[in-house]
């Protein structure tokens, strides 16, 4: 019975363990992504990260933004009282300074935006460097973002 329990849990679609799953702050697709990513990282001999609040606040707002402005990039346009702040500054006014990265994807679903990211050199590097420790994601209308750091107190 436990075989069968087991093998039956294995078949339900990631999502719909969201429920059954912390979610933090992050909404139902932005959790699936959250897992699916540490799911890569162990499959590929990396610990998993911890959720982040800082990174949440940061990914969801970038996300929220390419969706308001319907816009696709790591670099804020000029336009709507931005001033065209990048990454860099962005991740600075949310006091991530110290190793941080960025992953975006435009995807209809969760499971596209991660095969896709593992699929791309620059984005599995970040989702398997070893120095992140700690990550969130942000989704509005089908922009994912993913915001990874290392916790100043880590030491690697």
């Amino acid at each position: 019975m436990k075989k069968l329990f087991f093998f039956l849990f294995a078949l339900l679609p990631l999502h719909a363990l969201a429920n059954d799953r912390d979610c933090y702050d992050m909404d139902s697709f932005a959790c699936e992504v959250f897992y699916r990513t540490n799911e890569q990282r162990i499959q590929n001999g990396r610990a998993p990260m911890v959720y982040c609040a800082r990174c949440f606040a940061m990914a969801q707002e970038q996300s929220q933004d390419m969706a308001d402005r319907d816009y696709f990039s790591h670099q804020r346009p000029v336009g709507d009282g931005s001033q065209g702040e990048t990454f860099s500054q962005r991740a600075a006014r949310f006091g991530l300074s110290q190793s941080v990265g960025e992953n975006i994807a435009l995807v209809r679903s969760p499971e596209s935006a991660v095969e896709r990211w593992m699929k791309s050199a620059g984005h599995r590097r970040n989702i398997l460097n070893a120095n992140y420790d700690q990550f969130a994601v942000g989704q509005a209308e089908g922009r994912y973002t993913q915001v990874f750091s290392r916790r100043p107190e880590s030491k690697h």
